[in-house]
């Protein structure tokens, strides 16, 4: 994930991608972004292989939840650039 400043088009830059051999899902996510003292609640739909989101902020996030409730088996990684 990635944030700018909101001057210049502050944006945060989620990649997804389902790394299984049996096959695809496709389902719904809740995804909350922390940002300025602000919770922000996104539903995206996963269903490809590879997804990129791109969500605007006004100020760098300070946190990130995917999947806050727990309902899907993950593994988490966070890249910041």
């Amino acid at each position: 994930a990635k944030a700018l400043d909101a001057a210049s088009g502050g944006v945060v830059v989620i990649r997804i991608r389902q790394v299984q051999t049996s096959g695809l899902f496709d389902m719904p996510l809740n995804m909350v972004l922390s940002s300025g003292g602000k919770k922000e609640t996104h539903r995206i739909r996963i269903k490809d292989r590879e997804h990129k989101f791109r969500m605007p902020l006004l100020s760098p996030p300070s946190s990130i939840e995917l999947d806050p409730d727990g309902w899907v088996l993950k593994t988490l990684s966070v890249l910041k650039n």
